[in-house]
């Protein structure tokens, strides 16, 4: 059993307030947007998560005790939450690294071949598809307030976990 993971950020690396800062606070500064979730054992269960929900998408990973599946996820997308999570006042516990057990497929492919590649180009060599846009388009959409843009936002994202999905279902039937 798996939670699929990714979330958008309100703030790009190429947004002016973002870039000025040092490579290590970059992260923690960005502001959430919005996730989606896909936990999966014998069915689907999506939820997606707006940004005043920040505390509930951490509670719930910390403590479903399910693997947490992502794209970068590792060095992206938990950090900006237990970041945005902290700043609304959640008190993070001192044990995620226990509670949350993470499956970086962006970091698992770096590993074994020691090049960084995007999701984009990883789907369209295995999935023959690719993203339905990038993060900073989705950013964009996410300030606009925008529903009907919010809405397109939560394709992408919801596109992305669909996409971390499939790739993990051709890994697991390659390596068992």
């Amino acid at each position: 059993m798996t939670i699929f993971l990714d979330i958008e950020t309100l703030d790009f690396f190429q947004d002016a307030h973002i870039k000025a800062l040092p490579r290590d606070e970059q992260i923690k500064a960005m502001r959430f947007g919005c996730a989606v979730t896909c936990f999966v054992d014998d069915e689907q269960e999506w939820q997606e998560w707006t940004a005043d929900q920040i505390d509930e998408l951490y509670n719930y990973l910390c403590w479903a005790n399910q693997q947490v599946c992502g794209w970068n996820s590792l060095a992206f997308d938990w950090p900006v939450i237990l970041a945005n999570a902290e700043r609304s006042g959640v008190q993070l516990l001192q044990i995620e690294h226990e509670t949350v057990r993470h499956a970086d497929l962006f970091d698992f492919i770096k590993q074994k071949t020691g090049r960084w590649y995007p999701l984009e180009t990883v789907a369209q060599a295995n999935l023959g598809r690719g993203k339905l846009a990038d993060g900073q388009k989705a950013a964009e959409w996410l300030r606009s307030g925008e529903p009907g843009l919010l809405a397109k936002a939560f394709e992408y994202c919801r596109y992305d976990v669909q996409l971390t999905m499939d790739l993990a279902a051709i890994l697991k039937r390659e390596i068992g």
